[in-house]
C-alpha cells in the first residue's frame, strides 16, 4: 500500500509505503517542506498505515526540510504514539542540505531513552542493512 501528500501547488512532497516484505513503513520526502506539511503528512501515514509497525525507513536524502519547526510537534505527538504501537528502530536517511540534516539530527535528541532507536544515514543502503540487523 502507498500513499502520496502534496503540497498547495499540487507537488508530491511525501509518499509513504507500508513494505510488508521488508516489515516497515518506508517514507520518502521531496523538495521544500513546511513544518506544517510535515505534520500534515506524519498525519496522513498514520491515519493510513496506523502505528503497529516496529521498523521506520524515512529517507529524506531529496528534500529540505524544516525539521526543527515541526521537531516539538513530533516529539509530543508522534514519538509517544510511536512508542505506544511498538516502533523499535527508526532510520533516518539525511538531506545533503546542512540545516536539514541538522534539524533532522536534533530530533534524534528528543527520542526518551526508554522509547525506540533511532539513528541517521547519509545512504539508504545503509539505513535498511541496519533495519535488518537483528
Amino acid at each position: 500500500m502507498k500513499i502520496e501528500v502534496k503540497n498547495a501547488l499540487g507537488q508530491v512532497f511525501y509518499s509513504g509505503e507500508l513494505d510488508t516484505n521488508e516489515g516497515w513503513v518506508h517514507n520518502q520526502w521531496y523538495g521544500y517542506i513546511s513544518a506544517e506539511d510535515v505534520i500534515k503528512a506524519v498525519k496522513k501515514s498514520i491515519e493510513t498505515f496506523g502505528l503497529s509497525y516496529s521498523n521506520l525507513l524515512n529517507d529524506s536524502s531529496q528534500a529540505e526540510v524544516a525539521w526543527e519547526e515541526a521537531n516539538q510537534w513530533l516529539a509530543e505527538n508522534w514519538i509517544p504514539q510511536a512508542i505506544a504501537g511498538g516502533l523499535k528502530k527508526f532510520a533516518f536517511v539525511v538531506s545533503p542540505d546542512v540545516f536539514s540534516a541538522m534539524s533532522s539530527q536534533e530530533l534524534a535528541t528528543q527520542i526518551p531513552e526508554a522509547g525506540f532507536e533511532m539513528r541517521t544515514f547519509e545512504r539508504v543502503s545503509d539505513a535498511k542493512d541496519w533495519l535488518r540487523a537483528a
